[in-house]
């Protein structure tokens, strides 16, 4: 049956006038009856007349064409009678439109003929009204479905902003899914990462029936996704699908993939409800798909790249799942590549790729047993062993050495690598990962040591835990002196050795709880391990800008230019362009003032990102140096690739350039290159005269180092610039 809301929006009135005039017949009653022949509506209050009009259309045989305006003409106790099918609406009748003279003169044969053809006119245009109004409330419905849709997935974005834990991001999507959509169940199911994430109304922790009915349905539909099948819902008992997914006849079933950016199925959610709920419907599956889309942005963000595996926010992640869902005995293993940056310089970057994916796949298919294996960092992976009793020291040899049997060829040559582990057995409802993982890094860091131990346990009582448990003390201060504030800022000179453009760079020191300067060995290592240095970056660039445009040093600060360092968890930040860009309209600087550092080491390692995020700041009027360039012994083709405008030459290479052939060979060629290709150098670590006369030789841009000036408040900088409005920079060398 239609909306019962569409009758009474169909302005059928003006209709039946239509009619009266076109017929100049004002006995002409009109009425509207639906798909059952009651009547809705007639314009006429005559109760016996409703009834009769209503009782005479059901005593009919004769079956009205439903998409066309045919009408059925019939006449009875001097009644002339017309009814007109208003057809079907999406699948629904949409009633017939009525039209009766009373007492008509049964001599007057033109009258059905008359009528027939003046009110088959009408009730199309009735008809084409009940389109309208049922499109109009379709899509009212559709938006209204689409806005609950959106405000249930930003309201869940917003409550993870606040609380941005990795582990239960996936939950509360599911969670706010199973109550957006009322359903008794619901789940998002990944079966690479041996996690299922539950929710609905009716889910418990003691809901054990029902997860493991949610895990075999989503493995079947799995399948079938993975054969090309579409996401489908089952309502209907007789359900074909229902036979091939096994469901029972008692529910009803919503199922979607999570397609990756191949289209190939990575996950299934699903969503459960008893027989006797409601049913399933199109705008529940395009809310499924919505949360798929969400889910696959959640999984990219914790995926490997390089390798596939999880990263490290993925890896805590499905660690922390385990907890609940495997009671096995469990080893935490942390696997290191010995030498892998000689890898790098010996073949290549791109070798160095390969090599990790091959040891990616080798831990992968080593071992049974093995779950939620991850790359943390460059070279360094992880993964929990279910023991069952065996011998973990054992298992994990096995593991090493399919590692270093592995044959990966280049050019000819075969490239041999080596593997290191440490070990400690896993319990995180006593002890938290993050200790898990300072431990086994202690063990690992044993195994490197010790020549004869490729594979070391943690055993409680090692003295070096006091270290990473400092490291933690200094995590916390960091975070801290963020909070509240404890970050200054100070700068050092880049001299020209040709031209009058003076530069700074802007260094970023921490303040102790006690007032005193943390040197920057002590914290900016920690904030990097522990993926702090986002944070710092983005407080560096809001307080330099602060400093650089306020009025008192805006005229002078605007007369240098400014770099600022970045990390390489900077340039997979996908929101720092639009950071920068507000920081720079709030604080009125001159973009093409400030350029941002970024290491050789990052650039490489996070090379697309690289690319990407060049780009998007370049945009802005933003420049870029790269800074250690030659530490990484990368090649120039990558160079080619990165639009950098400054080249500041690896200290290492500086340091002992009067006395070496080969720094002097090597910074010679890096000078002529970038020279070639327009990117200006400049030679880092200078700290002498001897130096500085050597690279003027050379022909390098410009200086920095001790030799120039010492690092120096950036506050107290810009007020001796003010104070000494006629500064000059010694050029005469």
């Amino acid at each position: 049956m239609l909306f019962p809301s569409l009758y009474e929006e169909l302005n059928i009135e003006r209709y039946a006038l239509m009619a009266q005039e076109m017929l100049q017949n004002n006995r002409l009653l009109v009425a509207l009856c639906d798909d059952g022949g009651q009547v809705v509506w007639l314009n006429s209050d005559d109760r016996p007349l409703i009834e009769h009009i209503a009782g005479y259309r059901q005593r009919q045989s004769t079956e009205l064409a439903p998409e066309s305006c045919e009408c059925l003409q019939c006449q009875s106790d001097g009644d002339g009678i017309v009814y007109c099918s208003l057809g079907e609406l999406e699948g629904l009748s949409a009633g017939d439109l009525v039209f009766c003279e009373m007492s008509a003169d049964k001599e007057d044969v033109n009258f059905f003929g008359r009528t027939a053809q003046v009110l088959s006119n009408v009730a199309s245009l009735v008809k084409a009204e009940l389109q309208y109004l049922y499109e109009l409330n379709a899509m009212a419905k559709e938006l209204g479905e689409r806005y609950d849709e959106l405000s249930m997935l930003r309201s869940t974005d917003l409550e993870l902003t606040e609380n941005s834990e990795s582990r239960h991001i996936l939950s509360r999507y599911i969670r706010s899914c199973g109550e957006h959509l009322d359903a008794d169940y619901a789940a998002i199911w990944i079966p690479d990462r041996h996690a299922i994430y539950p929710g609905g109304k009716a889910y418990s922790h003691d809901s054990l029936e029902a997860l493991s009915l949610l895990k075999h349905l989503c493995s079947i539909a799995f399948t079938m996704f993975q054969n090309g099948h579409e996401g489908f819902g089952i309502n209907d008992k007789d359900e074909d699908l229902r036979h091939a997914i096994q469901l029972p006849a008692d529910k009803k079933v919503l199922l979607v993939p999570i397609l990756d950016s191949t289209e190939t199925p990575c996950g299934v959610i699903c969503c459960l409800n008893e027989f006797f709920s409601k049913d399933f419907t199109n705008s529940n599956k395009s809310t499924l798909d919505a949360v798929s889309r969400k889910t696959l942005k959640y999984l990219q963000d914790t995926q490997d790249e390089m390798t596939g595996l999880l990263n490290r926010k993925g890896f805590e992640e499905s660690v922390w799942r385990d907890v609940f869902h495997t009671q096995a005995e469990r080893h935490l293993v942390l696997l290191n590549i010995e030498q892998f940056s000689v890898v790098n310089a010996a073949y290549g970057v791109a070798t160095g790729d390969m090599v990790l994916q091959v040891v990616a796949e080798k831990i992968a298919s080593s071992i049974k047993g093995i779950r939620h294996v991850a790359r943390l960092e460059a070279d360094q992976f992880a993964m929990l062993i279910e023991t069952r009793g065996r011998d973990i020291e054992s298992l994990v040899r096995s593991i090493c050495d399919d590692v270093d049997n592995a044959v990966i060829k280049v050019k000819g040559k075969t490239v041999s690598i080596k593997s290191r582990a440490g070990v400690i057995a896993f319990n995180q409802k006593e002890t938290a990962l993050s200790d898990h993982l300072y431990a086994a890094e202690i063990a690992l860091a044993s195994a490197k040591e010790e020549s004869k131990s490729r594979v070391v346990i943690y055993k409680p009582g090692n003295t070096a835990l006091m270290k990473r448990k400092k490291q933690l003390t200094q995590v916390e201060n960091i975070k801290h002196a963020l909070q509240e504030n404890r970050l200054v800022l100070f700068c050092q000179r880049i001299e020209p050795l040709a031209g009058n453009e003076t530069h700074y760079e802007v260094l970023v020191r921490m303040i102790d709880e006690s007032g005193e300067l943390v040197p920057p060995i002590e914290f900016i290592p920690v904030a990097e391990r522990y993926n702090l240095m986002g944070m710092i970056d983005r407080w560096v660039v809001k307080r330099a800008l602060q400093l650089l445009s306020c009025d008192e040093f805006i005229d002078y600060a605007s007369q240098f230019k400014w770099g600022i360092n970045l990390s390489g968890m900077t340039l997979s930040d996908d929101d720092f362009h639009d950071y920068v860009s507000e920081c720079l309209h709030e604080y009125d600087f001159l973009p093409t003032n400030l350029y941002f550092e970024i290491t050789e080491t990052a650039a490489i390692k996070n090379f697309k990102n690289c690319i990407t995020f060049m780009n998007e700041i370049h945009s802005m009027g933003v420049q870029f140096a790269l800074d250690d360039f030659g530490s990484g012994l990368s090649s120039f083709s990558y160079l080619k690739k990165l639009s950098v405008d400054y080249l500041k030459i690896d200290g290492g290479l500086i340091r002992d350039i009067v006395s070496s052939r080969l720094d002097q060979t090597m910074v010679k060629s890096i000078s002529e290159i970038a020279r070639v290709m327009g990117v200006k150098t400049i030679a880092e670590y200078v700290e002498n005269e001897a130096i500085l006369e050597k690279l003027c030789s050379m022909k390098i841009d410009y200086a920095q180092g001790y030799e120039i000036m010492l690092p120096q408040s950036m506050e107290l900088e810009l007020k001796h610039l003010s104070e000494h409005s006629n500064f000059k920079l010694n050029t005469s060398n």
